[in-house]
């Protein structure tokens, strides 16, 4: 309450008694009037006042006490707040006394109003009104007066502060100096002379939760103080900024800002704000470089949050330019670098547990392109996979490279390397042989692997086998006839993937110190049902070439080509046939198991000509022909295909073959 300053007594008598209204019916011999108070500067129109009010000076019996407002125009003082009444003996307090004749009013002091000065020792205490809700009101005039100020001031008389009549607050030593900042003074001010560091603490002892410092701000589109129009989205409620002295007077340049914002329309359930740091320029503008939405999105860049891949990332750094490069770097004196993690838990609480499940994607790496239009799908990706059951003693995974193929939007699976650190691409498993595959491909333009040396280097590729149980030489030699290396080739049979061809690097002896014996075996599939791959041919450890194919097609082309028997020969039964070669062959080369028995024919066309033979044990090689008598054996062309042929008496026996074809005849 604005209290009057009385420097002399004022008083008058009213027109009536009741409740109403003192109104001025005339005024007192020994004190001012109303209107002498108010010419004399100790009243202003709508001020209030502490008035006193009895219905007798000599006998009174009714007597009322309190606050009142002066009216100018009515020359009067109404009963704002009614303190304390006595009726013929009987207290009240807080409803007007209804006086039975015009009472007599005096206006001054209640000990409530005053200020106490309360001195000990050196100290002085400023103490307001008795009352339990006492206040204290300091005024620089009684008057109305436009640069009037309080001052404060401590020392040898130095000003410590002021508040002004513009209601500015201004702390320091040159407190009366209130600078104008970004065009405007401000209404909060400390300008302390050789001060760097103004400190706010606020301390809460023996607490478990500190007081911390709240300042609140309240902004409405509404011009009353209480509020009631909507604040919009982008509305700046409460902004910190920093400026530097340009060597300009009245020109002090932004160095940095923080302001707090509504980031979307306010609402009866709630304001959502957001912070939004900023720095200045060269040319002292701010320009935003983070910002946390409502959403707890972090921004960096000075944009609003973008949604990539219909995801609006929580962590962004949008740019125009290579600032939008994220790095890590670590300076240690040790053998540990940066790390970029991702983690994932089927928990839906924060700082809680619960197991992922196989297929689960832990975490993603994507490139997304502009097309044009949005920003909602990626070209290509990489992912961590669980690849099995986890547990607290398994976590197997797998990482999936996918890629988005030419006219598609979409990213599909392009290679994995799976738990068993297998590599398929273009597919998700072997089809051919999971058990010993570790690179896979069903893409159909997968037709070469192609590698290049430059420099003159060689282009190697080098296999590796050991027999121990890690990636480890020492203890783990190989021994003879184990299996290095296999390529093998599959054709699908029209229901699977079937084994067509091999080569096979083997060790071919013990291996001696340094030294690990080695033999090339290739391997091809006979023609006929339920077949698998037969040696057809070996390089040794020694050089030698061995021949092992079933002689049973000699094509008839006219590229030179070697035909053998395999290991077990072919079976002819007594009186009997077996064809050995479809079309011709030059050199025909024959054994006759049972005995050791050799012979050697050479054909021209049809024509065939027994060159050599050993016979031995009562068997007998004889010249060409389809029909040799009892316990011989020939060899014969028979229109289409050569045929080895035997008479009787020999039962069952088996034979190899060796040929040589020069030509097509």
């Amino acid at each position: 309450m604005a209290l009057l300053s009385i420097v002399d007594a004022t008083g008058f008598i009213a027109t009536s008694g009741g409740t109403g209204t003192f109104v001025v019916a005339s005024g007192r011999p020994d004190v001012m009037t109303l209107a002498q108070a108010q010419s004399n500067g100790f009243l202003a129109d709508g001020q209030q006042v502490s008035y006193f009010a009895q219905d007798s000076l000599t006998s009174p019996t009714q007597r009322e006490w309190g606050h009142g407002t002066y009216s100018l125009a009515g020359n009067s003082i109404a009963r704002t707040t009614v303190i304390g009444t006595v009726n013929k003996g009987t207290a009240g307090t807080g409803s007007a006394l209804n006086f039975s004749a015009p009472p007599y009013v005096y206006l001054g002091a209640f000990a409530s109003d005053i200020v106490f000065g309360q001195v000990t020792g050196t100290n002085t205490t400023v103490l307001g009104g008795d009352g339990a809700s006492s206040q204290l009101t300091l005024e620089s005039t009684a008057g109305t007066g436009t640069t009037d100020f309080i001052n404060f001031k401590t020392g040898s008389q130095v000003e410590a502060g002021r508040i002004d009549s513009s209601q500015r607050i201004t702390l320091g030593s040159i407190a009366g100096a209130n600078q104008t900042i970004a065009g405007t003074n401000s209404r909060f001010e400390i300008t302390n002379n050789n001060i760097g560091i103004f400190d706010f603490a606020s301390i809460a002892y023996n607490d478990s939760v500190g007081n911390g410092i709240r300042w609140a701000n309240f902004a409405t589109r509404n011009a009353s103080a209480a509020g009631g129009t909507i604040g919009q989205g982008g509305d700046v409620v409460m902004q910190i900024l920093a400026y530097g002295d340009s060597g300009v007077a009245g020109s002090p340049k932004q160095a940095d800002g923080i302001f707090l914002a509504l980031d979307a329309n306010a609402s009866s359930s709630g304001a959502p704000g957001r912070l939004t740091l900023a720095t200045g320029n060269t040319s002292g503008t701010l320009i935003e470089a983070l910002r946390i939405d409502s959403n707890q999105v972090l921004t960096a860049g000075g944009s609003s949050a973008q949604s990539f891949a219909s995801v609006t990332p929580g962590l962004q750094n949008l740019r125009l330019d290579a600032s939008a490069t994220y790095v890590g770097a670590r300076y240690s004196n040790d053998t540990t670098g940066p790390g970029l993690w991702m983690a994932k838990s089927r928990n839906a609480t924060l700082g809680s547990h619960t197991i992922v499940q196989s297929g689960d994607a832990i975490g993603t790496i994507g490139w997304i392109p502009d097309n044009g239009s949005n920003l909602n799908n990626f070209c290509a990706t990489i992912q961590g996979v669980m690849d099995g059951t986890p547990s607290a003693t398994s976590l197997p995974g797998r990482i999936v490279f996918n890629t988005t193929a030419a006219s598609a939007v979409a990213v599909t699976e392009a290679m994995r390397i799976d738990n068993s650190q297998r590599v398929y691409i273009g597919e998700t498993a072997s089809q051919v042989s999971a058990s010993n595959c570790n690179i896979a491909s069903n893409t159909a333009n997968f037709d070469v692997l192609e590698l290049v040396a430059y420099g003159g280097f060689a282009c190697n590729i080098n296999t590796g086998m050991t027999t121990a149980s890690t990636n480890t030489p020492s203890g783990g030699a190989v021994t003879s006839g184990s299996a290095i290396q296999n390529f093998s080739t599959f054709g699908s049979d029209g229901t699977a993937y079937r084994k067509a061809t091999t080569i096979m690097h083997t060790c071919d002896a013990t291996p001696a110190s340094s030294t690990v014996p080695g033999r090339i075996g290739f391997f091809t599939t006979p023609a006929g049902a339920s077949q698998t791959p037969k040696e057809s041919f070996r390089i040794d450890s020694n050089q030698q070439m061995r021949f092992m194919f079933t002689p049973a097609q000699v094509s008839a082309s006219t590229q030179a080509q070697i035909r053998g028997d395999d290991q077990t020969g072919i079976s002819i039964a007594t009186s009997s046939s077996a064809v050995i070669c479809s079309g011709h062959a030059n050199f025909i080369m024959v054994l006759e198991l049972t005995n050791s028995s050799y012979a050697l024919y050479i054909s021209s066309g049809a024509a065939t000509t027994l060159v050599s033979a050993i016979n031995l044990g009562g068997f007998s090689w004889v010249a060409s022909t389809a029909t040799p008598a009892a316990s011989q054996a020939s060899v014969a062309f028979s229109g289409s295909s050569y045929s080895i042929f035997t008479g009787s008496g020999l039962g069952t026996r088996t034979y190899k073959v060796f040929m040589i074809k020069l030509g097509a005849t």
